[in-house]
């Protein structure tokens, strides 16, 4: 992975964290969070013996580049497109790319999550959706999914794994 093998990951799972609870609380990323993050991680790739400055800035934009059209659907927020990109200046591009997947897959399993407990779903509109294979409405849910969630796990575990 892109990580130094003796680099701790406390601070950027902290900003993880902090995005976590920002996005559950109120549906937003400030944006203090990725930059932070994304200074972060080119400061250490620029310093760091290991690190490669245009693997983080190439791994940001890739993670941007990737998730412009949802953005642009919006089908995700600015936060979280914010959020991929800056946690990809740590994971490098290889890194990012698993990253959207990761949060791809655990996205998905949360908003499915978040619709079978919407307070306006009965059982029978869930067995009409499984039975045709339809995908459900997004306007039956009332409030966005805090998918920077999915984001901030799936980057913290990247970073704990290769870290």
């Amino acid at each position: 992975m892109f990580f130094a093998p003796a680099t701790p990951p406390i601070f950027p799972w902290a900003l993880l964290g902090a995005a976590v609870v920002c996005d559950v609380r109120s549906r937003r990323i400030p944006n203090w969070i990725p930059l932070t993050l994304a200074l972060g991680g080119v400061a250490r790739a620029l310093f760091s013996p290991a690190g490669e400055p245009g693997q983080a800035f190439s791994a940001m934009a890739l993670g941007i580049a990737v998730l412009w059209v949802p953005f642009v659907q919006r089908w995700i927020g600015a936060g979280d497109v914010k959020l991929v990109g800056a946690a990809g200046t740590w994971l490098g591009p290889i890194g990012t790319l698993w990253l959207i997947l990761g949060s791809a897959v655990l996205g998905g399993l949360l908003a499915a999550g978040c619709y079978w407990t919407a307070p306006g779903v009965r059982r029978a509109q869930v067995r009409q959706h499984l039975g045709s294979l339809i995908i459900p409405d997004a306007s039956s849910v009332s409030e966005p999914i805090p998918y920077g969630v999915a984001i901030a796990v799936v980057a913290a575990c990247q970073m704990w794994g290769s870290g």
